[in-house]
This record gives C-alpha cells, structure tokens and sequence, in this order.
C-alpha cells in the first residue's frame, strides 16, 4: 500500500511524506521519478526508514539484480537499504509536485521476488486517463520561484512613479 502527503510549508518549501506497506518480506528500496535535472542538494533534510539515497538512471537489467521486473527505464531517487515492512521517506524540496512514477522492490517471498510500481510507468497511452489511478506526485523539473520580497517590489513601484512624475514634468 502506498500513501503520501504533500504541502507547502510558510519558508516556500514543499514538504514531501510517503509511506510504502508490504506485508511479508521487507522494502529493500524504492525510486521515486524525478527530471534528469535534480541535483542531490535540492532534497533537504531527507528522513525516513532508510540508509542512504542515489540520484540515477535505472534501467531494466543495467542495473544488476537490484531492480528485478523492473519494466521501463526511470531517472529519480533511489532510497536504499530500507528496512522493514514499512518504508517511510519525508524530505523538503523547492521544486512543487507534478505527476510521476515509482518503483519498489522487497526481498523474495517463495523464490520470488516482490516488485511494485504505478501503472503509468509503462502505459504510453496514459495522459488520457485519471492521474491519481495512474502516478504519484513527484518534485517537478523546475523548482518554484521564491516571491519577491515586499520592499523590492515596493522599490520597483517607486521607480515607476518616479519615471511617470519626471516623464509629465517635461510635456
């Protein structure tokens, strides 16, 4: 089962939370999609039930046995060496959600391994169809732009005033 919640906080930065259930053989990692465009310190304070995080490309067998049954290529991060039944991943970015991908794998359960991911990882026709049924809310390519401060944009608007006076001065 996965679940997330997602919101703005008053310092402009958006707080991501997602918890991820299985039921038998521990989360082992899980990627969440982001643009190839991410760097490492855009993910701020990244917390969870988990030991390390990468920034990548995945690829189905490129990438060892880590990934098995993994369908299509995805570029994000990865939250590694998870441990136990419920993976719990919180972090901080300036970038706002969009709707992207995910992909988790536990161990094995009967000499087969658990895998996980969101329908519109591989239905190229998905853009169609309901988002909430197909992806997950991922960082955006672009982060958000801070807001101009109020005595910026008080000095801008002096300005214009200025510019309006000395332009009626002379006609």
């Amino acid at each position: 089962m996965l679940s997330w919640s997602i919101g703005l906080r008053s310092d402009g930065l958006w707080s991501y939370h997602y918890e991820f259930k299985v039921y038998r053989a521990a989360v082992s990692h899980f990627i969440l999609q982001t643009s190839s465009n991410l760097r490492a310190s855009e993910i701020i304070d990244p917390s969870g039930s988990f030991k390390s995080l990468e920034i990548g490309t995945y690829s189905p067998g490129r990438n060892g046995q880590s990934n098995p049954y993994l369908p299509a290529e995805i570029y994000g991060i990865k939250f590694d060496d998870a441990y136990g039944t419920s993976l719990t991943i919180d972090f901080c970015s300036l970038r706002p959600p969009i709707w992207g991908s995910f992909f988790a794998e536990a161990g094995p359960v009967g000499g087969e391994w658990n895998t996980a991911w969101n329908l519109g990882l591989t239905d190229s026709m998905a853009t169609d169809k309901v988002p909430t049924a197909l992806w997950i809310p991922v960082p955006d390519t672009h982060p958000t732009c801070p807001a101009v401060p109020e005595p910026a944009g008080m000095v801008g608007f002096g300005m214009l005033v200025l510019a309006v006076w000395t332009f009626r001065r002379r006609t």
